[in-house]
């Protein structure tokens, strides 16, 4: 009679050989793994609770006249004159020229937090690409983030920045200078309260989160050094 007792201390027979990655080269399980949420984010319900409605109190604007029609742009030369007609003719009033008008408030375009990106410059990796792997490892953990983690496919993860154009034979185009992570959703929520909350009250001098100008775009983002 065939005993069906597990044997204990041995190792069980491999049957199938996982699957590697194409990009990455690691061993990839036969299951697909979907990380879920599994507890509130006490940032995001904040902000849709308490802080959307004052945001959108202190930035709206009423506009009690119909709005005026856009600025006719009037152009340098006479479009007929077969003079000017190849060359460049650029518009009278320089770039606010054809500056529209922000739009109306509404309850849909109120500030909210939309990403957040984390980048680095390391200038040793112009010399060895291999000097990445000191800012990748941190980006990955202060974030938590990596490629397509938990079955997620929109996650990114950490991208390697490269340079885009020639400047003075220092930096040369698709040459590795950096590092970036960009933070969606809960992650970012979850990334900013740990920032808030515990990062910058234990800085000594912090002069604080420097705001765009009243004047700048209004997508304008909100860059600050750590």
């Amino acid at each position: 009679m065939a005993s069906l007792a597990p044997r204990f201390g041995r190792a069980p027979s491999i049957r199938a050989h996982l699957r590697k990655d194409r990009l990455t080269g690691l061993p990839r399980p036969p299951v697909s793994l979907v990380t879920r949420e599994f507890a509130p984010c006490r940032l995001e319900d904040y902000y849709y609770d308490a802080l959307q409605e004052d945001l959108m109190y202190m930035t709206y604007r009423h506009e009690h006249l119909p709005r005026p029609p856009p600025r006719q742009i009037r152009l340098t030369f006479d479009p007929q004159d077969p003079f000017t007609k190849h060359r460049r003719n650029p518009p009278v009033g320089g770039s606010q020229a054809g500056k529209e008008l922000p739009p109306p408030s509404t309850p849909s375009n109120v500030i909210r937090l939309e990403k957040v990106v984390l980048h680095t410059m390391v200038k040793e990796a112009l010399q060895s690409k291999s000097n990445l792997l000191g800012a990748i490892m941190a980006m990955r953990a202060l974030t938590g983030e990596s490629r397509q983690a938990g079955g997620r496919h929109n996650v990114g993860g950490v991208q390697i920045v490269r340079g885009r154009k020639s400047v003075g034979g220092w930096i040369r185009p698709d040459v590795p200078v950096g590092v970036q992570v960009e933070l969606k959703g809960r992650s970012m929520y979850d990334f900013v309260g740990t920032l808030v909350e515990f990062v910058l009250p234990r800085l000594r001098e912090f002069n604080g989160v420097l705001l765009p100008a009243p004047s700048s775009n209004v997508n304008s983002p909100v860059l600050f050094q750590v």
